[in-house]
């Protein structure tokens, strides 16, 4: 049942009323996602109480691996900025929407991916097979970042999803703009 409300969600990313009814759909199931859903839809729209808040933070930090699935065991820091680390991670309303990995194949077909729109790359010394899986069709952007000893990243993904038709995927990234900056 997950599945079909990643799709659903992953087809009308904007939607608050679907994302109220997935919310309410996984609450009745007994799944804690429902109860993250619903704190972080009315945090957008009128603030939560400190309590709630608190909640809201407990339940992504003892669900988040879990509701990652096996994209949590290819995740990455985004690099450095400032001297900070940089997470690429970001979460809407209780789905991922954007993540940095390191792709080597192992997550292809995971409906996880589903609801990831971008996706910052590593270098990796695996082709990022993923990309060529039905479950990642709601990808808007993919961007290659990081260095790679002996060849050339950018280039590579460049040529890899000029290869599968998804070459307009792909956003180079050599810097980090601070209004992008998540951490």
């Amino acid at each position: 049942m997950l599945a079909h409300w990643l799709e659903k969600l992953a087809e009308r990313p904007t939607d608050d009323d679907l994302r109220r009814v997935v919310a309410d759909a996984l609450s009745a199931e007994g799944d804690e996602r429902g109860e993250y859903m619903t704190l972080s839809l009315k945090r957008a729209t009128s603030g939560l109480s400190a309590t709630h808040q608190k909640r809201l933070t407990k339940l992504f930090e003892r669900h988040r691996a879990t509701w990652l699935g096996p994209l949590a065991r290819v995740l990455t820091d985004a690099g450095r900025h400032d001297g900070w680390v940089v997470s690429a991670e970001r979460w809407e309303h209780g789905v991922p929407v954007r993540l940095a990995a390191r792709l080597d194949g192992s997550t292809a077909g995971a409906r996880e991916w589903w609801t990831i729109r971008e996706l910052w790359l590593a270098p990796s010394s695996a082709f990022p097979t993923e990309l060529e899986h039905p479950v990642t069709k709601h990808l808007r952007s993919v961007s290659a970042f990081g260095e790679a000893e002996g060849f050339e990243w950018s280039a590579l993904l460049t040529e890899y999803l000029r290869g599968i038709g998804r070459e307009h995927l792909l956003h180079a990234r050599t810097e980090w703009p601070d209004d992008e900056l998540r951490l």
